[in-house]
């Protein structure tokens, strides 16, 4: 592989909270002239739809299918990024030492970190090994775990954009304190992008699950609105009382966010409205400090800002 060689030094530390597929490096703010990309993969097909992904939200792209070439191509050409995939084709004297080609792509971004330093450098494979991962994540702009149009588009775009914050809302029928959150978000001083609500995503042929994972990606803030949707009748010996609990996705995704942030990131948002019978709300949760919109959305919007500030602050440390 001529002059490429490098040490493997790979970290087995902690993810910090709500840096799933980030490293932490602080996002720059580019609105200029179109960025370079430099997309180092031996397989073509996959490649070229890669580069497609990019090209649609306006990068210029390269292709390199070997080592080599993308060595020659970073010493003839300036680039600002460079997506390595992890598995690389090697020569049979590197076989060993990059466990054969699958710990090539780390050989070779220590590599470009080296004799590139002014160079951004995302890592990317289907494989999933974690000290690879923790590798790219503390020594680059991040590992991009997904592999489609999708996952490696936003990855990259997400690199080169505004560093606002990107918000989600998780709702139940209320559909009214919905849209009036959603208003807030984007039209108080706050001014935030407007937020992703799943039912307005089109579908593209994926499944529910999928669709949630896909338009989740990329969020840094999730608000959660727990509200009184579906009624809940106790059992006999308790009365045949019944209780006003949210709605089933509301609980699902709010534990799917606060496993992939982490619960103190501060950055899953519990917004609480009781309603005339109340809201029982799970055990598990109990005792979280949470905002009370029973009056609406402006009542609370002096604590909705603290919120926020205090996580754009911390985010662009």
């Amino acid at each position: 592989m001529g002059s490429f060689s490098a040490t493997l030094l790979i970290d087995r530390g902690h993810r910090l909270p709500g840096q799933f597929y980030w490293t932490g490096h602080p996002r720059e703010v580019f609105m200029s002239e179109a960025r370079r990309v430099l997309i180092i993969d031996n397989e073509v097909h996959y490649a070229e739809i890669y580069k497609q992904a990019l090209l649609d939200r306006g990068f210029q792209v390269e292709l390199a299918h070997s080592i080599e070439t993308a060595q020659s191509s970073l010493a003839s050409q300036k680039f600002d990024l460079v997506a390595v995939d992890v598995i690389l084709d090697t020569q049979p004297e590197q076989a060993l030492s990059t466990r054969a080609g699958y710990q090539a792509g780390v050989y070779l971004a220590q590599w470009i970190k080296a004799n590139h330093p002014d160079v951004k450098v995302i890592g990317y494979s289907g494989y999933e090994d974690p000290g690879v991962i923790s590798w790219f994540q503390n020594h680059t702009e991040g590992f991009c775990r997904r592999l489609s149009r999708v996952d490696l588009g936003q990855f990259v775009s997400r690199i080169f954009d505004e560093s606002d914050l990107r918000p989600f809302i998780v709702h139940g029928h209320d559909s009214a304190i919905k849209l009036e959150l959603k208003n807030f978000l984007q039209n108080s001083s706050l001014r935030l992008p407007e937020p992703v609500i799943l039912h307005e995503k089109a579908n593209m042929g994926r499944s529910l699950i999928e669709k949630f994972e896909d338009e989740s990606f990329d969020a840094d803030v999730v608000f959660v609105l727990l509200t009184p949707d579906d009624e809940v009748l106790e059992p006999a010996s308790k009365g045949d009382a019944s209780k006003r609990r949210s709605r089933p996705n509301v609980i699902f995704e709010l534990g799917y966010f606060f496993g992939h942030f982490g619960r103190r990131s501060g950055q899953v948002i519990l917004l609480y409205k009781k309603g005339p019978e109340g809201l029982d709300i799970p055990s598990d949760i109990h005792g979280l400090v949470y905002i009370d919109i029973s009056d609406g959305i402006e009542a609370a919007s002096e604590q909705i800002r603290r919120e926020v500030e205090r996580l754009r602050r911390r985010l662009r440390q």
